[in-house]
């Protein structure tokens, strides 16, 4: 078999990417990697369309923001994690930048509350994301200006989804939670030299298992909720890391966040935050695990604290590892046994 490419999916998550659009001598600015998917279609794109092309080694909030002045950048790329940091980070103030029309989204979903802050201090931009992976060789659903915050938007062409309960593989009806699984005509052979991964990921259908919780509404808009492996277990619930982030987020204190599991005795797991702060921020651990507890239900309860840090650890395509905060919790809490 000849592999005529071979990309990296870039999960830590999610493995979610941004969405299309005319590059044709327009300015873009992004810092996706050249040998994820995103990074390599939208450098691909931006060359055949006679494109401008800004590269930058690393993001920086502070350096975006001057990178996106100085070359009069109408389109930016960055992971949610990214634009996390962009919006909230406070530098957007302190330039000029009425040539950036288009930021795209991608890693994983753009909270609503970071999207009402991008609106808020770019009006002019908009705010785009899909929904897309590797192994289907870029978007599977694309947004548009007119659908729903916190939406990917609808499927794209030669494209099939159908949302699925894991256990018994029923297909479910409109704005029920399942399994996303995809089929289309430009799916991946497999993953190089791991039939193992494959057989795991494609059934005999051709249907590929995502392996992300999500669902389609009445408008054929698709919404992702979480990475199954990421959900954590609590006497018998399902939590949502990413619903407990959506809250934290919203709170003015916080500037990044990420919930994992750790193991408990009687409850199977608690959840645990890991956060950086805005500059100058004085809230307390205390003072975000009552804000989580008095906006929601008593199951989400940060039951196993929170801890502060200085910089979150990132994947080669922007996103916040996850993986690596994993190592870091069980060395912590084999340290304090």
């Amino acid at each position: 078999m000849h592999h005529t490419f071979i990309g990296h999916d870039g999960n830590a998550g999610g493995r979610r990417i941004g969405g299309t659009l005319d590059m044709t001598n327009v300015p873009t600015l992004w810092f996706s990697s050249l040998y994820w998917i995103s990074g390599v279609i939208l450098n691909v794109k931006a060359i055949s369309h006679g494109g401008t092309v800004i590269l930058y080694s690393q993001f920086d909030e502070d350096m975006t923001c001057q990178l996106i002045e100085k070359y009069k950048v109408a389109v930016l790329f960055l992971s949610s994690s990214m634009i996390n940091r962009f919006v909230r980070a406070g530098y957007v103030k302190n330039y000029s930048l009425p040539s950036l029309k288009v930021i795209l989204g991608g890693g994983a979903i753009i909270k609503p509350k970071i999207q009402e802050e991008l609106r808020r201090c770019l009006p002019y931009v908009q705010i785009l994301q899909g929904y897309g992976m590797t192994e289907v060789g870029g978007l599977v659903t694309c947004q548009l200006p007119n659908h729903k915050d916190g939406s990917c938007g609808i499927v794209a062409k030669n494209m099939q989804i159908k949302i699925v309960n894991p256990e018994s593989r029923k297909v479910l009806d409109p704005n029920q939670s399942g399994e996303i699984w995809i089929k289309c005509a430009n799916m991946m052979n497999g993953y190089y030299r791991n039939p193992e991964a494959t057989k795991s990921t494609i059934d005999e259908e051709g249907w590929l298992h995502t392996g992300d919780i999500g669902y389609i509404d009445e408008d054929g808009e698709l919404f992702i909720i979480d990475r199954i492996k990421e959900l954590i277990k609590y006497r018998g619930y399902q939590i949502s890391p990413g619903e407990i982030e959506g809250v934290l987020i919203s709170h003015p204190a916080v500037l990044e966040v990420a919930v994992i599991s750790i193991p408990h005795a009687t409850d199977d797991e608690h959840p645990l935050a890991y956060i950086t702060k805005k500059p100058g921020a004085k809230e307390t651990e205390q003072d975000l695990i009552d804000f989580v507890a008095k906006n929601m239900m008593d199951h989400y309860k940060l039951r196993a604290g929170i801890i502060f840090l200085d910089a979150f650890p990132y994947t080669g395509s922007g996103k916040i590892a996850r993986k690596d905060l994993k190592e870091m919790t069980k060395k912590l809490f084999k340290r304090t046994s």
